[in-house]
């Protein structure tokens, strides 16, 4: 997902294909609740306050407000209706902060239940799903000549460089070591087959290592 970095710029605003973060709440409904609820001198701090607190809430992995449920012999992971702090969000705030709130972490539990951080995606916001590749390209192309062909080929480029790191620089961060230091290490090395080892907390030749970063990280990061 960090390639989609390289088109924080040029997918901004309001688009049809943009950037969308999942498990990133929306600020509106928390500023319509507090107009209802405070003063008007009162409302807009309070919406920054609750917003900073649930969009908090929802990056913490001991908070786990989901349930299995079985659909058409399928289990599927839903939203807990019955989990106290959702019952009491939804009491104080209202439904469309509950919604906010839920559909973020429905967002965020697809995209990242383990590490329960934001993450970027290609949206196609006029029909409210992911983009297509093929959608992207489509409107890079169409954007009204805005970019050269060497520009978009640019952000091609630079989109497959950070979707490669993407591995390493997670599994660095979640190994708690200085994400910067360590991919410039590895950058710096002439050898493709040097790398860090987490697990070891060393660098060395990742392949006689068995270490390999799987098909579905790459394909995820691109």
């Amino acid at each position: 997902m960090q390639g989609l970095q390289g088109f924080g710029g040029f997918l901004s605003g309001w688009t049809k294909i943009g950037i969308k973060r999942m498990g990133e709440l929306h600020p509106k409904p928390f500023r319509v609740a507090c107009k209802e609820r405070y003063s008007v001198d009162e409302a807009a701090k309070k919406a920054a306050e609750l917003y900073s607190v649930w969009q908090n809430e929802i990056k913490q992995p001991s908070w786990q407000p989901y349930k299995i449920v079985d659909i058409d012999g399928v289990k599927r992971e839903v939203i807990d209706e019955d989990d106290a702090k959702l019952r009491n969000l939804r009491i104080e705030l209202g439904d469309d902060v509950y919604n906010a709130v839920t559909n973020a972490l429905m967002e965020i539990n697809e995209y990242n239940p383990s590490g329960r951080f934001v993450v970027p995606e290609l949206w196609n916001f006029k029909h409210g799903r992911k983009a297509t590749m093929a959608e992207v390209i489509k409107y890079v192309f169409n954007y009204g000549g805005v970019l050269s062909a060497n520009g978009i080929k640019k952000i091609g480029a630079d989109m497959i460089k950070q979707a490669l790191s993407y591995p390493s620089k997670l599994i660095v961060k979640n190994a708690g070591m200085n994400v910067k230091v360590v991919v410039e290490k590895i950058l710096s090395a002439k050898d493709f087959r040097y790398g860090y080892n987490a697990a070891k907390n060393c660098y060395e030749d990742l392949i006689p290592a068995g270490i390999l970063d799987p098909t579905k990280c790459v394909r995820v990061g691109l």
